[in-house]
C-alpha cells in the first residue's frame, strides 16, 4: 500500500516523508519554496538508499475563479514533476453547491489543458 504524507517544510518533516513516504501532499506555498522543500525529501530519500520519492501531488487554489492564476499553477506544477493534481475549494469559506461550481471550474481548465496537449 503506498504510503503518502503531507505536512509542512520544517527540516525533520520533509526528511521523515524522503525516508518513508511514496509520495508527498504538497500544500506549501509559494511553490519556488516548494521546489527547496522537495529537494530536500529527495536528498533524504537518496541518503536512505532509496530512489527519489515517486510521488508528489500539488494542492491547487481556485481563488475567485481566475483562470490565468490557475493556469500558471498548473504551469507550476508540471514544472515540479507533480504526479498528481487535488483542488482545494474551500477557501474562502463556500457554500457545498459553490465548492462543487469550483470544482467542476478546475475540471473544465484542466480538460482544456490536457486536450491541447494532445
Amino acid at each position: 500500500i503506498p504510503i503518502w504524507m503531507g505536512g509542512g517544510t520544517a527540516p525533520r518533516v520533509l526528511d521523515r516523508i524522503g525516508r518513508i513516504a511514496d509520495g508527498w501532499i504538497c500544500n506549501t506555498r509559494p511553490l519556488d519554496e516548494a521546489a527547496r522543500a522537495l529537494a530536500i525529501v529527495h536528498e533524504a530519500a537518496r541518503r536512505a538508499g532509496r530512489e527519489v520519492m515517486p510521488g508528489l501531488q500539488i494542492n491547487l487554489r481556485v481563488p475567485d475563479f481566475d483562470r490565468a492564476a490557475l493556469e500558471r499553477q498548473l504551469v507550476e506544477a508540471e514544472q515540479l514533476g507533480a504526479t498528481h493534481l487535488a483542488v482545494n475549494g474551500l477557501r474562502p469559506p463556500r457554500t457545498p453547491a459553490e465548492h462543487l461550481d469550483v470544482i467542476a471550474f478546475a475540471a473544465e481548465v484542466l480538460g482544456e489543458r490536457l486536450s491541447s496537449q494532445s
